[in-house]
């Protein structure tokens, strides 16, 4: 009889407890999945802003304030209408409302949108000219303000303008109004009390998702009461948190505490009374709901009642069906948050990838494809993007800083793009795993085609190094190719010459014929000199042919080579006379001497052709200048 009595007892407390168990188990459960949900979002939603608020407008300073057109602009030798080109290109590419400016130290100021600014206004008085006028020369932002021609809050992302003696004369600034950023903040898929704070460096707020950020003096903390997740700090250092009430997240199980007790109460109630007969129903519907729970848990079927009565077992079965259906919609948010995040990332202009540790791609949007020539199908085919590298250097160059260091920034390289061509890009990538690095990981990041701008850095540097008259080596070229040559034992020497009466030629024929013969000369030398020999224009009418690997005596036989080709060469038409050289000729005395002492030397042997009449090839030596010929 006792046996018959403690069965249902027994019977009751262990489902009790398996019911207990089971619900805060779940309840823990969907807790996790939803503060990992909100981490995830957070923390897209700190990338979102950089790369699409913060980062975009930052390179947009850089490269207007920088660009040809604006330098020219400030010059005067470009019209406002070529500048207004430039800029409602970058304009049109921006998300959000602002204003593109600049304004002077002396008091000029010009926009985009044209809009007529208030009668009496000083633009520097304003605060974005403040923050801007002070700067180092790093983009920086403003402190919140009202605008001045909408009055609508906006914060200004500046740079100064640096002219040539590197004094600050002037502010170039992009605006941003509170409303876009407020607008993007309160796109970001979080629960309906969620809120997203903007803070400033100090942790100020600036903007959030709701008004709440106006009574704020700092960014929220955790607490009892409030989960508050803050992102990493932001690319200007700008801050973002958060902030979820806690009883928001488990509002769900609330109301499903008292009726689980009560009916649990009334079970073990009805147990007692049953006896043998209860006890084997509660055997069998047990058996049932324990199979309908493992076939759910390990099948994932469909949900459904099991039982016709609505007594215990029903409640129990309709409970762990609401805790099952509500971790399933945990996991279905959180699939829903990554194809938001997969959106976001397929809509943007900039190339997305994720790469396992061997180069084949996880993942990679349209704009990478379309920017290496491929559609995605054929990148996601590929068994390792590092072949696109043309050379194991241009791969070595990428992966070894990444590897090292777990992260690149900005860095740029070559690839291949499908045609054979090559691209330069700027690739920012991370390792999302630096503890398993040697063994297995991934790499996420993006990139941004930076061809132009490496096409036009190595146009600069050639106009930089060439002499525009004659298309020869400048002085500063010859210097880095002697440096270069510097650390070499090998011998090497110096011809240094300028043209006999060149400026009698220049005074009676004027500067015309003189820039014709310094041409001629140009042409006739470079056609007698070797591969590896650096022919420079050193100024004015004088010449210098640095001779790498070169002794002495064959730079002298060089030398007269050079003397006879311009005494036999054609002069250029309308030139009155046969042009003749005066030539300096010296050998490094030993790898500590530098460029300057080597002219030096050739100068006063050239000195001494000068008073021997000219058309002369002299030697450098030592405290003497031996003459060769004439």
């Amino acid at each position: 009889m006792w046996i018959t009595f403690l069965i249902p007892i027994v019977v009751g407390f262990l489902l009790l407890v398996l019911a207990a168990l089971s619900f805060r188990t779940a309840r823990s459960a969907s807790l996790t999945a939803q503060k990992e949900t909100i981490v995830s979002v957070a923390d897209f939603a700190a990338q979102v802003v950089n790369l699409h608020w913060i980062a975009p407008r930052e390179r947009s300073v850089r490269v207007l304030s920088g660009s040809e057109t604006f330098r020219r602009r400030l010059q005067g030798d470009a019209g406002f209408d070529e500048l207004l080109a430039e800029w409602k290109r970058a304009y049109d590419l921006h998300e959000g409302y602002f204003f593109i400016y600049y304004g002077l130290e002396e008091g000029g100021i010009e926009l985009y949108p044209d809009l007529p600014l208030p009668e009496g206004f000083d633009h520097r008085t304003r605060p974005w000219y403040q923050a801007g006028i002070t700067s180092e020369g790093d983009p920086v932002w403003s402190p919140p303000y009202d605008e001045i021609i909408t009055g609508e809050p906006t914060l200004s992302t500046t740079m100064p303008i640096v002219d040539d003696s590197g004094n600050n004369i002037g502010v170039f600034g992009i605006d941003l109004t509170f409303a876009s950023l407020r607008e993007s903040l309160a796109a970001i898929p979080l629960p309906a009390e969620a809120v997203v704070y903007l803070a400033d460096e100090e942790g100020t707020p600036l903007v959030g998702s709701d008004g709440s950020y106006r009574t704020l003096q700092r960014l929220p903390e955790s607490s009892d009461e409030l989960l508050v997740y803050h992102p990493h700090t932001l690319q200007n250092g700008w801050q973002m948190a958060v902030a979820v009430p806690r009883d928001s997240l488990i509002r769900a199980f609330s109301g499903a505490v008292a009726p689980f007790l009560a009916m649990s109460v009334a079970v073990y109630l009805v147990l007692f009374g049953s006896l043998a007969l209860t006890v084997l129903r509660l055997a069998s519907r047990t058996r049932r709901l324990t199979a309908y729970l493992s076939d759910v848990m390990e099948g994932n079927d469909v949900l459904r009642s099991i039982f016709r009565t609505h007594d215990e077992f029903h409640v129990l079965n309709r409970r762990f069906n609401d805790v099952l259906h509500a971790a399933r919609n945990a996991e279905a948010d959180r699939l829903a948050q990554e194809r938001v995040y997969r959106e976001l990332i397929e809509q943007t202009s900039i190339g997305f990838f994720k790469l396992n540790r061997s180069g084949k791609p996880a993942y990679i949007n349209d704009v990478c494809a379309e920017m290496l020539g491929y559609d995605r199908e054929e990148l996601l085919a590929f068994t390792s993007v590092f072949e696109m590298f043309p050379t194991p250097a241009d791969r070595r160059s990428f992966l070894r800083p990444l590897l090292r260091d777990g992260e690149v920034r900005n860095h740029r390289v070559r690839l291949l793009q499908k045609s054979g061509q090559p691209i330069w890009v700027a690739i920012t990538a991370v390792i999302n795993d630096t503890a398993s690095r040697k063994i297995e990981f991934e790499i996420d990041g993006f990139m941004v085609d930076a061809t132009e701008h490496v096409v036009e850095q190595k146009r600069l540097e050639e106009v930089a190094n060439t002499d525009p008259l004659t298309g020869l080596a400048n002085r500063r070229a010859l210097k880095t190719a002697y440096r270069k040559n510097r650390e070499s034992v090998s011998p090497c020497s110096l011809v240094f010459f300028d043209i006999d009466k060149f400026k009698e030629v220049n005074d009676l024929h004027g500067h015309d014929v003189g820039d014709r013969i310094l041409r001629h000369i140009a042409e006739v030398v470079t056609s007698v000199l070797r591969g590896d020999d650096v022919f420079a224009r050193y100024g004015g009418d004088e010449f210098a042919v640095l001779l790498p690997g070169t002794n002495g005596e064959n730079a002298i036989a060089l030398a007269e080579r050079l003397r006879g080709a311009i005494r036999t060469a054609p002069p250029p038409e309308d030139v009155p006379l046969v042009p003749s050289l005066s030539i300096g000729v010296v050998e490094r005395a030993d790898s500590g001497w530098s460029l300057e002492e080597m002219i030096i030397q050739a100068d006063r042997a050239l000195y001494s052709s000068k008073t021997l009449g000219g058309d002369t090839v002299t030697v450098a030596k030592v405290g003497e200048e031996a003459t060769v010929g004439s």
